[in-house]
This record gives C-alpha cells, sequence and structure tokens, in this order.
C-alpha cells in the first residue's frame, strides 16, 4: 500500500525548502528498523523516482540487545529486498568498545554508528546521509541541552540540513508517522531499550 499522499507532499515541500536533496544526488539513509526510519526509507524512494536521485540504505547492528539486534538487521535486509534497493550493513562490537574507551553504552553506539555512516558515505560517494530524527527529537534535544546547562547557542536543537546530513522528518511528529504505517500496513520493529531508565534520553 502506498503513503498518504497528503502527508508525503509535506515531507517532498520540506525537503524542497530546504534544499535538501538535488537531483542527481546519491542519498544513503539510515534505517534501523524502527518506525521513523522505515518511514523516511519509503518516503525517499517515493520520492526519487520523481527528482532522479539514488537512495540506498545502510543499517548499523551494534550487537548490544541480541536476538533483538538479530531481528532489526533481518527486517531491514527483507525492507531493502521488497523495495529493490541496496543496503550496507555495520556490524560491531559495541560492549567491547564501552571497555576499551570507558565510555557509556550510549555514547559508544553512537560513536560507532556515525563511524559506519561516515565511511560507507566516503567510500560509496554519497552526497547526503538522510536520517530520521522527528519532531520529538528536537524537543529532547534541547530539553537535554538545557539540563546540561548549555547557552543559548547550545539549545538551537537539530537542523533541517547540516553539511551532509539531512532530516527530512524533523518537522513531524513520531505518533503521526506510527500512524501512518499503521494505516497503510507496513510493519517495523520496536527497540525495547527505548524503554530502559538508564539511558539519560529515555528519562527525559
Amino acid at each position: 500500500m502506498n503513503l498518504d499522499k497528503e502527508m508525503e507532499k509535506q515531507v517532498f515541500s520540506y525537503i524542497e525548502r530546504y534544499k535538501m536533496i538535488e537531483t542527481g544526488d546519491r542519498v544513503i539513509v539510515g534505517v534501523s528498523g524502527g518506525a521513523d526510519s522505515v518511514y523516511l526509507a519509503r518516503a525517499l524512494l517515493d520520492l526519487s523516482r520523481e527528482w532522479n536521485f539514488t537512495v540506498e540504505l545502510i543499517h548499523v547492528n551494534h550487537q548490544i540487545r541480541g536476538g533483538e539486534a538479530e531481528r532489526d538487521e533481518a527486517f531491514c535486509k527483507n525492507f531493502a529486498k521488497e523495495h529493490n534497493v541496496r543496503i550496507h550493513v555495520c556490524r560491531g562490537d559495541v560492549p567491547k568498545m564501552v571497555q576499551e574507551q570507558k565510555c557509556s553504552l550510549e555514547e559508544a553506539a553512537r560513536i560507532y554508528r556515525y563511524q559506519c555512516i561516515e565511511e560507507t558515505a566516503e567510500q560509496h560517494g554519497f552526497q547526503k546521509v538522510a536520517v530520521a530524527h522527528h519532531q520529538d527529537d528536537q524537543a529532547e534535544t534541547v530539553l537535554f541541552q538545557m539540563l546540561r546547562g548549555s547557552g543559548v547557542r547550545g539549545m538551537g536543537g537539530m537542523r533541517p540540513r547540516n553539511g551532509r546530513y539531512i532530516r527530512p522528518l524533523l518537522f513531524l511528529r513520531h505518533d503521526q508517522i506510527v500512524r501512518e504505517l499503521g494505516q497503510i500496513g507496513q510493519g517495523w520493529c520496536e527497540d525495547s531499550t527505548n524503554q530502559e531508565a538508564d539511558c539519560s534520553r529515555n528519562q527525559i
């Protein structure tokens, strides 16, 4: 089933407004298997047929959640196969990185994830990296910075476009995305760690 045209049109207009993508671009989309990244991938695949740019996916398996992480990887591979799009998969032992780097699990996962994205983008010549941050993530970011005592500049939140990184869903709420996927029967994976209280963002 196809995405809702009105909501998709809003996403396309947001992308155009901030000049996130140009004809001929190579765009890699971060997909975790969660609702937000699945919706982003579907929307950009639809748009690529109109604007003539290339879309590929990247999934990072941090090997933190055991069988759940393997499930997410398998889901993303199947999604890519169903939509006839190439997917790049990175696997790293993040728990081991925590011990070696003496940092939190959350920080080690973030460092490894962006390292994989940057290396893949450079190796395969992607001009843009699309990530699925949305309006709720933006609110969390601003509040997080406030609680850390950041100044006015530090509380500016995420930008729709920052270098090669683009955030086409930054104006949408998570519940809008979930509702849309439910209406078209598109599945996704739930991350159980989103409910854990030991992660600073989850506490917020």
